[in-house]
């Protein structure tokens, strides 16, 4: 008992923080319904491809606890460039990933707009639910994939990027 409401001051203060993605009802939907196309991407099956093979990679390593390995496959936008997470960085979303240690790590949606201004969600599953209980039991968090030079990379989406801000994707 005094675990579940360790962790519950954590979680709540993560779901303030993370939103859940409600993609515009004028976006059309790709025949995979996670896949949501905004009217200005010029993306292609290729690039689904490769964005999914980065998250599906990153899933790998969440799903099996290694977050230091999860952590070092995320970069950070820095104005135009690609760079490492700092060890501050890096240190504060290994601690995130710690703290939530999920039993399951799902994809969500993924929202292409523009080659910075990308989406892909995250569910954190917490504990399986027995029937009858209606405690909450998942999270979520995202990630920014970004386009540089016909290579993406997944970026990390919190409220000290900048970029961010200038978000145009509505959750």
């Amino acid at each position: 008992m005094k675990r579940i409401l360790f962790l519950s001051l954590p979680i709540l203060a993560l779901l303030f923080c993370f939103t859940g993605c409600k993609p515009s009802k004028q976006a059309p939907v790709d025949e995979d319904s996670s896949l949501i196309l905004q009217p200005k991407s010029d993306y292609s099956r290729s690039d689904t491809v490769e964005v999914r093979a980065l998250v599906d990679s990153l899933l790998t390593e969440l799903n099996s606890h290694r977050f230091d390995k999860a952590v070092s496959m995320l970069t950070y936008l820095k104005g135009e460039e690609i760079v490492p997470l700092t060890k501050e960085q890096a240190h504060r979303q290994q601690q995130l990933f710690s703290s939530l240690r999920g039993i399951r790590y799902e994809a969500g949606d993924l929202i292409f707009h523009e080659e910075k201004d990308n989406q892909m969600k995250f569910r954190v599953i917490l504990f399986e639910r027995e029937p009858g209980d209606n405690r909450p039991n998942e999270v979520s968090f995202a990630v920014r994939p970004v386009r540089r030079d016909g290579k993406w990379y997944l970026t990390m989406a919190d409220d000290t990027n900048p970029t961010i801000e200038k978000s145009e994707i509505k959750n």
